[in-house]
């Protein structure tokens, strides 16, 4: 129970407070909230390009120097009335989005009960981690389990598959998200 209360508050501290700015917007302000944006932006034709990534048993191998191809904006947050930082996918990221991927990282493990569906995986160990401030918010991706897994140990050195989902707007989830994820072993 602690490990999870710790980690939602590295997750609110370092996904939403980066700037510790609480102020609201005024009329100057140009920056928006992830709603605003979608309304506003003009359609991105992203198309996937097979040829800049590898592949193995049909599944793609995203690498994490892939995934550090990001950046991030200021914006004002309705929800917790003060402004975060939203991240800005490259094309080569964004042409991932709801694709069949495999990653390897170390797993930081976010339940004590043993029902585990939920963790972290991160591009380094523990001690040099996104939550421990060696690293950003691209190292660490979120993996949602497909089924209860076996209980991991922090750092365990592995791999999951799954689909991969980017994540802009919820302030509850990580910018990189593995759904309907199995562990490869």
């Amino acid at each position: 129970m602690a490990l999870r209360i710790v980690f939602h508050c590295c997750l609110i501290l370092a996904l939403g407070n980066w700037s510790c700015r609480q102020d609201t917007p005024n009329q100057t302000d140009t920056a928006t909230t992830p709603t605003d944006t979608a309304e506003v932006a003009s359609p991105e034709v992203i198309v996937f390009d097979s040829s800049l990534y590898n592949f193995k048993n049909g599944e793609l191998l995203l690498d994490w120097p892939t995934l550090a191809q990001i950046d991030f904006e200021e914006r004002f947050n309705e929800e917790i009335q003060g402004w975060m930082m939203y991240p800005i996918f490259k094309p080569i990221v964004k042409a991932l989005h709801k694709q069949r991927v495999r990653v390897r990282g170390f797993v930081i493990p976010v339940d004590e009960t043993g029902d585990e569906q939920l963790l972290v995986l991160s591009a380094y160990p523990y001690s040099n981690c996104f939550f421990c401030g060696a690293a950003g918010p691209e190292s660490v991706m979120e993996i949602r389990l497909k089924a209860t897994s076996k209980r991991f140990r922090m750092d365990t050195e592995t791999a999951f598959a799954g689909t991969f989902l980017l994540n802009d707007t919820d302030i509850n989830s990580l910018n990189y998200i593995l759904a309907d994820a199995e562990w490869v072993k």
